[in-house]
């Protein structure tokens, strides 16, 4: 029997190992952390166990070493060995080698301690003879469990598999025995008794234990909920409530009493809240809440309150009601938020909105107007009620509106900031149907909502009507500009052709009083007629040089040679200098690099400037009249031309106004000499100036730029 018994305790440990690592996952798993697991990993050890023992006491029987008639009673007591060895040996060695998060503290060790020498002096009483009371009329033998249970109710599974270890190990030394409550009259039936003790015993404690792990899990699952929704609830400045509407009793947390300016311990009332909505919301309150009570579900509501320091808030209170089995309100709960600073900051925009100067919509992507300012509603002649959600195209020419919802859908597509309609004539259309020109920005804004479109309108009407104004007035101004340029020229013409008409004059007297004193010899009179034609041939250019400002044609231009049209002036004013008692002197540059233009218009310039010299002159001693006429290159890539005077010189007062026109110093003079002058040299782009010489008189001196560079 003893060999026998080793050989079942081997095949029992043997089984036992299968057993546990077949049940490693469950145990090891949340599944043995419920009531739920633990009972199910009760009924899969005592099924496992049914098998082997049939075998074990099948093959004693057959060996002889058990009798037929004990069949029954050996196998109980083998299947109730083994199960109870699943029961108790398997969680105990699976549970200590799962790593424990537990973090001991020193009263907690403390108790654990007390707990276990309890138990242990509690078993050793019981179980060990320590008590002479009888067990048949006392249940000593639950004396010891409130220990266990307690374990189980303060601690983890490992803590309770470990205490029902000790128990069950002091309890079957005790029953080998003889001892304790369970000693029968054979060994069979002591361990019969035992094990069905320490099996209820074990389920029972292992099942609280599990069911105190699994409170403590959601216990701390919902505290770390608690702490996330308390987390984003502070951060999104919420206030979360919960109204039993029966009762009239609200709950609410404290960042909502905060929010509302009540006490700690102050009770809140739906009436107590109605105290502080703003009177100007309170029957709109009273409203919304009725309807809740009448058709519960959502509702979200904007309102303002009062503070008890008198300051007002802006409150956003969503939430929802439920209702009974009889359709009477129940319960309602939700949240409120301080949404001030966005009330403030609609007002503002509302305000600059308010304040433009434009008319401002403010449409969505259905193309209905979300809002319009006071601009629009006298712009286009409707009240802000016959415009807000309706189509903004009641608003766009009936021949536009149809193609104007494409326009929207494109611009949403891709929103940027630009002009409407960029190049084309934008029309507006009025409450009585008449159009008026506008011009429209549009600029997209982000909202919670979605996209929408600013637009600013401005109605051109008025701009328009100034652009004509500005447009007649312009064609009236160049008429009169062509009338007074045609008096200029008129003045300039006579000025320009009195110079060789009056040479030609001059020339051809000269020529009759030689043939009246019958003095002329034919040289003579080449030389006369050669004059009289150079004359004519000077008048006829001035003529063509007008004819082509009036066909805005261009001068014919070419190189020209400064020191060529010096001598050439120097002897075409030969005449006048003679008559004028003037000596005219030159000093030229060699090589001076040509210029390009308009050689009469060059002529003209200096021919106007010597003749202005001899009539400065006048007052001038004959000997000192002197005209000096010298050509230089400036180094500057321009060359410049002076003629100076002996005369009077030039008075500060006249100065300033030299070269404007119809200004003159002479009695008899037009003014336009040296106007003329301005204007040829600055068409050719030079410069011209005038200063008074030292040692007396004036000089006058011009600049212009050459068309090639100064020989080296």
């Amino acid at each position: 029997m003893a060999a026998s018994g080793n050989r079942t305790c081997r095949i029992t440990l043997a089984r036992l190992s299968r057993v546990a690592s077949h049940l490693y996952r469950c145990i090891s798993g949340e599944r043995y952390h419920c009531g739920q697991g633990v009972f199910k990993f009760a009924l899969a050890a005592a099924v496992s166990t049914i098998i082997s023992p049939g075998f074990g006491v099948t093959s004693l029987a057959l060996a002889g070493f058990a009798d037929w008639a004990n069949y029954g009673a050996i196998w109980l007591t083998w299947w109730l060995g083994d199960t109870m060895g699943d029961l108790l040996i398997a969680p105990l060695i699976i549970l200590w080698s799962i790593p424990s998060k537990r973090r001991w503290k020193r009263r907690e060790a403390v108790e654990v301690g007390i707990l276990l020498l309890l138990l242990f002096v509690l078993s050793e009483a019981v179980f060990g003879g320590w008590l002479t009371i009888s067990a048949k009329n006392y249940p000593i033998a639950f004396i010891s469990a409130p220990i266990v249970i307690w374990t189980a109710f303060r601690f983890t599974q490992r803590e309770t598999a470990t205490s029902l270890f000790i128990l069950s190990a002091i309890a079957i030394w005790g029953a080998m025995r003889g001892l304790g409550p369970f000693a029968g009259e054979t060994e069979n039936q002591s361990l019969l008794a035992l094990q069905s003790w320490m099996a209820v015993l074990t389920i029972s404690a292992m099942a609280l234990s599990a069911g105190m792990a699994e409170r403590g899990r959601a216990e701390e699952a919902l505290r770390e909920s608690e702490a996330r929704i308390n987390l984003a609830v502070n951060a999104a400045n919420l206030g979360l409530w919960l109204w039993n509407i029966p009762g009239d009793e609200l709950w609410v947390t404290e960042k909502w009493r905060k929010l509302f300016g009540f006490a700690d311990s102050e009770p809140v009332t739906f009436g107590r809240l109605l105290e502080v909505v703003h009177p100007g919301d309170r029957e709109h309150m009273k409203q919304l809440v009725q309807h809740m009570f009448e058709h519960g579900g959502e509702y979200e509501n904007e309102y303002r309150i009062t503070r008890a320091d008198g300051s007002t808030c802006w409150i956003l209170g969503h939430g929802s009601v439920e209702l009974d089995e009889h359709g009477k309100p129940a319960f309602a709960r939700g949240v409120s938020r301080d949404i001030t600073k966005r009330k403030q900051a609609e007002e503002k925009f509302r305000l600059a909105v308010e304040a433009s100067p434009n008319g401002i919509l403010l449409v969505n992507q259905t193309g209905q107007i979300v809002l319009v300012n006071s601009q629009i509603e006298e712009l286009f002649g409707y009240g802000r009620e016959d415009l807000i959600g309706h189509s903004v195209e009641i608003l766009v020419p009936e021949r536009f509106a149809s193609e104007h919802p494409e326009h929207r859908r494109k611009f949403f597509a891709a929103p940027t900031a630009r002009a409407m309609g960029a190049g084309r004539e934008l029309f507006g259309r009025r409450k009585d149907g008449s159009e008026f020109p506008v011009e429209i920005g549009l600029n997209p804004i982000q909202t919670p909502e979605g996209t929408v479109v600013l637009a600013a309108v401005v109605d051109i009407s008025a701009r328009l009507e100034a652009e004509e104004e500005a447009r007649r007035r312009r064609h009236q101004v160049e008429l009169l500009s062509r009338a007074s340029l045609l008096g200029e020229m008129t003045a300039s013409l006579a000025h320009e052709l009195n110079q060789p008409l009056a040479a030609i004059i001059n020339n051809a007297s000269a020529a009759m009083q030689y043939i009246e004193q019958n003095t002329l010899d034919p040289a003579q009179l080449q030389e006369i007629l050669t004059d009289v034609i150079g004359d004519s041939r000077r008048a006829s250019d001035i003529i063509s040089n007008v004819r082509n400002a009036i066909k805005k044609g261009s001068a014919i231009r070419g190189p020209i040679n400064l020191n060529d049209v010096v001598t050439t002036v120097t002897h075409m004013v030969h005449p006048d200098a003679a008559a004028n008692f003037c000596k005219v002197e030159m000093s030229l540059a060699r090589d001076l690099p040509p210029i390009k233009g308009d050689p009469t218009q060059i002529q003209q310039v200096l021919l106007n400037l010597v003749r202005n010299a001899f009539d400065a002159m006048r007052d001038t001693p004959p000997s000192q009249r002197v005209v000096e006429i010298a050509t230089n290159y400036n180094g500057d890539g321009t060359i410049s031309v002076e003629v100076r005077d002996h005369g009077c010189g030039i008075s500060e007062k006249t100065r300033e106004r030299l070269f404007e026109q119809f200004f003159s110093t002479q009695e008899e003079g037009l003014g336009m000499g040296l106007a003329i002058v301005r204007s040829i040299v600055e068409a050719h782009g030079g410069t011209i100036a005038a200063k008074n010489a030292d040692g007396g008189g004036a000089r006058f001196h011009f600049r212009l730029p050459a068309s090639e560079a100064m020989p080296q």
